[in-house]
């Protein structure tokens, strides 16, 4: 998992660790192989070691992850700065569970909608205006995955007048509380390309984007005054 931390380096890797399933407790193989030590995970014949700023460990929860990596960069969203929560990983590793959760046990974008909305109430001399969009890429298609399913199509990636590039008719939805977001995204993963896999029942097959767009001003400044909207967007991603 990668994150912006703008407080301390651009780039923060980390690695969490899930429990063994059934079948890999009961074959053993790799307790018996991979240890972990001080945020480094190794081969216990010592031939290989990896080194990470964090190592979660299979006893530690999602709150505990979202505290450490996906706070700060949210309460830098809300400065104004971009930022993105990158979660890769095999299949069957926990990737989409970490990011979405479960209805007992919320993932990280589920949490930080929460705190998103929470934390604009301690900005009463600001007005903030909340976008979100949803899409996946699949087999090299981007798709929307906020459009209802007869009117996908296949986007195209382009580029503004400043060369920044963007994702040309991407939907982008305007979102006054936590429960209007969370609506989208489950619209969003009911679009999504999932299949049954040998590891796992369910398994994501896109790259998932979720993005929450922040837009604030100063609520007694006038609209048009050079430098007065605040944008930034946070950035939540899950591989396949």
């Amino acid at each position: 998992m990668a994150s912006r931390m703008a407080e301390e380096k651009a780039i923060t890797v980390c690695v969490r660790l899930r429990p063994l399933s059934r079948k890999e407790a009961l074959g053993g193989a790799m307790q018996d192989h991979w240890k972990t030590d001080n945020n480094t995970i190794y081969q216990v014949d010592g031939s290989i070691s990896f080194n990470f700023d964090r190592v979660f460990l299979n006893n530690e929860s999602t709150e505990n992850v979202y505290e450490e990596i996906a706070v700060p960069i949210i309460d830098s969203a809300m400065q104004g700065y971009n930022g993105t929560i990158f979660a890769y990983g095999q299949t069957a590793s926990g990737k989409t569970y970490t990011m979405i959760g479960s209805k007992d046990d919320l993932g990280i974008i589920p949490r930080a909608i929460h705190d998103i909305f929470n934390k604009v109430k301690k900005f009463p001399d600001r007005e903030f205006l909340l976008r979100v969009s949803y899409m996946e890429i699949y087999n090299e298609t981007i798709t929307d995955l906020l459009c209802d399913t007869q009117k996908m199509k296949p986007l195209i990636i382009r580029e503004d007048f400043s060369r920044n590039p963007y994702v040309g008719d991407l939907t982008e939805e305007v979102v006054y509380t936590p429960e209007m977001a969370l609506k989208w995204i489950t619209k969003g993963e009911k679009n999504r390309h999932y299949r049954v896999t040998k590891t796992n029942q369910r398994s994501s097959r896109s790259h998932a984007i979720f993005r929450m767009i922040l837009e604030s001003r100063e609520k007694d400044e006038p609209s048009n005054c050079e430098g007065s909207v605040k944008v930034s967007h946070l950035v939540s991603v899950d591989e396949p």
